[in-house]
């Protein structure tokens, strides 16, 4: 859901794959492509409010991330309650889950630095709220000045499945930050896609490769992804990633939504299906083409923001 909040396509691909596909570009709300965050289950149209000024809490925020603390922690609120903290070096997020009877509330919060144009913080804000209007019957995004709120409303999980998928997603999110540190200069990135089909290739030397196709027939979207890891990965990380990516995938098996994820050596391998009565590859198509063209631009992956 929150794919969209997050600058680096690396961490949103991250979090998602431990809780929301959208990604995504997926929304699932997009965060840049990659929601997941793991309390939620796996990047709009008005303008941001609030004029140029700034309260002192937003400053702050700030400040910390222009000065380089960077990384993901997590706390148990309660035994309803679990709240995580992401940080970049341009924006922070803090996500909020709290387990009500049969479902879960969960608030993502993100704050942006100075160093992020106004404009594309506004576009990812249209984005998710266009998102939230047509996927998301149980979500609401809110623009402030270089603040972004999304609310929702999913099944719940235990405590204790949210304070493990927590925990899997910040190591993994960890990782994820200090290699992203000194992105790659030499990846390629194709694309081709038609009315109904995308397909997206990735290539990042000595690294991953990540193969995604979309196709929408009959009502219904279906996405996969294929990571595969070059051999200088180690085992664990790899195993790890397919920890995080399985964590939630019981929160996708909602109504009209499904998701598998299955691992096999160097291989991670993820199959979402979700209804829809129009044709989301007709909006998601734009977006993928205008992230693979500058993953070929500047041949860094992520791209830089």
């Amino acid at each position: 859901m929150i794919k969209k909040v997050f600058l680096s396509v690396a961490i949103a691909t991250l979090v998602f794959t431990a809780c929301d596909s959208g990604n995504t570009t997926s929304p699932k709300l997009d965060a840049e492509s990659n929601s997941d965050v793991s309390p939620s289950n796996s990047s709009p149209s008005d303008s941001l409010k609030g004029g140029n000024v700034e309260n002192d809490s937003t400053g702050q925020t700030r400040n910390a991330l222009e000065a380089g603390k960077v990384g993901c922690t997590y706390e148990k609120l309660s035994e309803t309650s679990i709240v995580e903290t992401f940080k970049e070096l341009d924006v922070v997020t803090t996500v909020t889950a709290t387990i009500k009877g049969a479902t879960q509330e969960i608030e993502y919060y993100s704050t942006y630095a100075n160093s992020v144009a106004m404009d594309y913080i506004q576009s990812l804000c249209e984005k998710n709220k266009e998102e939230a209007a047509v996927e998301h019957k149980n979500a609401t995004v809110e623009c402030g000045y270089r603040t972004m709120t999304i609310k929702e409303i999913v099944p719940a999980m235990s405590i204790d499945a949210l304070v493990q998928s927590a925990k899997n997603t910040c190591e993994e999110f960890n990782a994820k930050l200090s290699d992203v540190e000194v992105p790659v200069k030499n990846a390629n990135c194709f694309m081709q896609s038609d009315e109904t089909a995308i397909s997206l290739v990735i290539q990042v030397p000595d690294s991953i490769n990540v193969a995604y196709e979309a196709k929408y027939n009959d009502g219904v979207l279906t996405e996969k992804n294929f990571v595969t890891f070059e051999e200088s990965i180690s085992k664990r990380e790899i195993e790890k990633a397919c920890d995080n990516a399985k964590a939630n995938e019981i929160e996708f098996s909602t109504s009209g939504e499904t998701r598998k994820v299955t691992c096999q050596e160097y291989l991670i391998k993820t199959v979402e299906t979700k209804k829809s009565s129009e044709n989301p590859v007709e909006t998601l198509a734009p977006e993928m083409q205008e992230y693979c063209d500058e993953i070929t631009r500047t041949g860094k992956y992520p791209p830089n923001r």
